[in-house]
């Protein structure tokens, strides 16, 4: 598969798993109620280092087996960079959306 498609894939992935964490706090008030001052920030916590852990597995799992495992440092590092490339593609794409709406 071409360096800049698993770049694409690997950025897609991202911002699916964001936009499900950005729904989990749209609605958390709603399913869970509101939280007191203890339980809020733990879970909010958690949910950063679980996000953190996921979004490293996604964006940096197969660059790291193919720098580390398979000894292919340039092709890791050109993935990245096309991840790292489109999914600021994609954050501007969302502002501009969210510009045009307001």
């Amino acid at each position: 598969m071409p360096i800049a498609v698993v770049g694409l894939l690997q950025a897609l992935g991202l911002v699916a798993y964001i936009s499900l964490v950005a729904f989990f706090f749209r609605n958390a008030v709603k399913w869970f109620g509101p939280m007191d001052n203890f339980t809020a920030p733990i879970i909010m916590l958690t949910l950063l280092s679980v996000s953190v852990l996921i979004c490293g597995f996604i964006a940096l799992g197969y660059p790291i087996k193919l720098f580390f495992i398979q000894k292919k440092p340039k092709k890791a590092i050109k993935i990245v960079a096309f991840t790292t490339l489109f999914l600021f593609i994609f954050l501007s794409l969302i502002i501009a959306g969210v510009a045009l709406i307001k």
